[in-house]
């Protein structure tokens, strides 16, 4: 089993807590995807992951999604960086 540690970051490179970070295998077609929350730096490690390749999808309330592939052959460190969502609203 394959685990991937990694960073979620803000376009300034500031840490963003509390993003969805999900690895949905590509294949078999149906497999459970598996996640993680980013940390109050950013930090987080998704665990127990099978090699191959992986959808990987990004979301956090203030930023786009960022979706993205990645083949997962061994434990590995990613960074990952938002841009902010200009369509919400900063303030309520």
């Amino acid at each position: 089993m394959v685990d991937i540690c990694g960073r979620v970051l803000g376009e300034r490179g500031d840490a963003v807590w509390n993003a969805t970070v999900v690895f949905r295998p590509m294949y078999p077609p149906g497999a459970f995807p598996k996640f993680a929350l980013s940390e109050g730096g950013g930090e987080f490690t998704v665990s127990g992951l099978v090699p191959g390749k992986y959808t990987v999808v990004v979301t956090q309330r203030f930023y786009a999604v960022h979706t993205f592939t990645l083949d997962v052959t061994g434990d590995d460190y990613i960074e990952v960086a938002l841009a902010p969502d200009i369509s919400h609203p900063r303030v309520y």
